[in-house]
């Protein structure tokens, strides 16, 4: 599965779009618990994992995953709201 990822962090707003070895019914079928997919959404979107021309994920990031949005935290994601996931956006576009 292919989940998109918000460079917010160093990325200036691009998207990364990081595949993981994720069948969608597993997660339709909370076989895997969304910490852990999270987790390993952020693992494969490691340059050492998943060689891209952008950074690789960082604490700052955003991740959409299942119809909803996270931040990268220091340790582990906090779920966003729209309103919040548009403050990042524009703090992203004031650092560039």
């Amino acid at each position: 599965m292919i989940f998109k990822v918000e460079m917010l962090a160093f990325g200036k707003g691009e998207i990364r779009m990081v595949e993981v070895p994720f069948r969608e019914e597993d997660i339709l079928e909370n076989r895997i618990s969304e910490q852990d997919c999270l987790a390993t959404i952020y693992h494969y979107g490691q340059n050492d994992f998943q060689p891209k021309e952008h950074p690789s994920v960082s604490v700052g990031d955003v991740i959409h995953f299942n119809g909803k949005t996270y931040t990268v935290d220091f340790y582990g994601f906090s779920e966003i709201a729209e309103d919040q996931l548009e403050d990042l956006r524009a703090l992203a576009n004031k650092a560039i």
